[in-house]
């Protein structure tokens, strides 16, 4: 897929502040259409710009990936139910591990040709969805070979954080499939499989995986 990037990148959005097993969910926010808009505009030329250098490197999308989501809520949501059985410790040692992976999993060489070959456009077109997050719409054309350019969708919440506030990505949809069902069918099914129900297990695996 000419837009690979842009699945290390995905949240469930909730309205208020709760405390559960893992950690504290943010408080969040629905953000205007247009500071929307202009937010995934800003994250694409990021993206572009980072991948296009001459020696892309995974900490600079990584640094994109921290900036710009919501890493939180995309660990929690990843877990899905299995998130009680985690302390905050082993959430935040999960979820440090869940990034790297992200990052080394959608960042290797031959996905970031992939989307240098395409081009991006952010369309002026928003939906808000019922999850409180507002949808704004994308495609990706290939450079050359013509053909019926992809269609990329970005879920945005508001995240407060004190007196200030943040704009980011809550779930991305490729084609109208979610990232973030994706990733919770994933990590579930390798939370009962090899890590057998138990955090410190599955933590470890994950951990060997990403070195």
């Amino acid at each position: 897929m000419v837009y690979f990037f842009y699945r290390l990148l995905f949240v469930i959005a909730l309205t208020s502040t709760v405390s559960f097993a893992g950690g504290k969910i943010s408080k969040h926010e629905l953000p205007s259409p247009q500071e929307s808009i202009v937010f995934i505009k800003g994250l694409i030329d990021k993206g572009t710009v980072a991948v296009n250098k001459e020696n892309a490197t995974q900490d600079a999308l990584g640094s994109i990936l921290k900036e710009n989501f919501d890493v939180n809520e995309i660990a929690r949501f990843a877990l899905g139910i299995h998130v009680r059985k985690f302390s905050p410790d082993q959430f935040a040692r999960f979820k440090d591990v869940f990034e790297k992976r992200l990052v080394q999993v959608y960042s290797t060489k031959d996905k970031i040709a992939a989307f240098k070959d395409s081009i991006p456009t952010v369309l002026e077109s928003y939906v808000k969805q019922a999850d409180g997050t507002l949808m704004v719409k994308s495609t990706f054309r290939k450079k050359e070979g013509g053909g019926e350019p992809a269609k990329v969708d970005w879920n945005v919440i508001k995240i407060i954080e004190g007196t200030g506030s943040r704009l980011a990505v809550t779930d991305v949809l490729f084609e109208n499939l979610s990232q973030r069902i994706a990733f919770r069918s994933e990590y579930g099914s390798l939370f009962t499989g090899e890590g057998k129900g138990d955090p410190e297990r599955f933590i470890k695996f994950l951990a060997g995986q990403v070195g």
